[in-house]
């Protein structure tokens, strides 16, 4: 499955360059750093981007929203937020799902990850949205290590139940092929940020 990753544009409107992940039977997931949904016109902005793109997943970064648990209707869609009561801007996580696809459970795990649970033929997925902090020599270690301990949690805890965890986001990482051998696909850099051991030890 190919990774996605979408951008802004530079005047700050949500951005047209879409990669896709498709799962075999048609699944399509999607993921999107969007810099702010505090305001109804960047909604509506999201609510184009859904409409030009085929049913399926959403996973959202930054929406800077202040609600530590949200649900919203929009147009043929329902969001899933997960955002900081104390500092949204820059923080905050959703998952925006087409009405189409059943979603069993969510589950707000921290700003920097929202998680839902659904039903996939015989089995359940459980597909999550993160957001890793912004790692700056040792700036933000502890908070490095807390998000990484608390996706090891919900992944583990998914995986006893014989679930598959598909994690997508914005991970804020660089990894040298050679660092990971086996772990990574042609998406590796040719670059390394400190924190990397964290991502790695996640992976493994």
């Amino acid at each position: 499955m190919q990774q996605q990753n979408n951008t802004n544009d530079s005047d700050g409107h949500i951005g047209k360059e879409l990669r896709r992940s498709r799962h075999n039977d048609g699944l399509n997931i999607w993921s999107l750093n969007v810099r702010s949904l505090n305001t109804e016109s960047r909604i509506q902005e999201l609510e184009e981007e859904a409409k030009g793109n085929e049913k399926g997943i959403l996973l959202i970064q930054e929406t800077w929203r202040n609600q530590a648990r949200e649900r919203l209707n929009i147009g043929s869609w329902k969001l899933y937020g997960t955002g900081c009561t104390t500092r949204p801007r820059g923080n905050g996580t959703a998952i925006m799902v087409h009405n189409t696809i059943k979603v069993e459970s969510c589950h707000h795990i921290d700003p920097r990850i929202t998680a839902i649970r659904i039903p996939y033929g015989k089995q359940h997925l459980l597909v999550v949205s993160a957001y890793a902090p912004v790692h700056q020599g040792n700036k933000n270690a502890l908070k490095t290590e807390r998000f990484y301990a608390k996706l090891t949690t919900i992944t583990n805890e998914a995986r006893n139940k014989g679930d598959v965890v598909i994690i997508g986001g914005d991970i804020n990482a660089h990894i040298k092929q050679a660092s990971a051998p086996g772990l990574l696909g042609k998406w590796s850099s040719n670059k390394e940020v400190v924190h990397v051991v964290d991502l790695i030890a996640f992976m493994t």
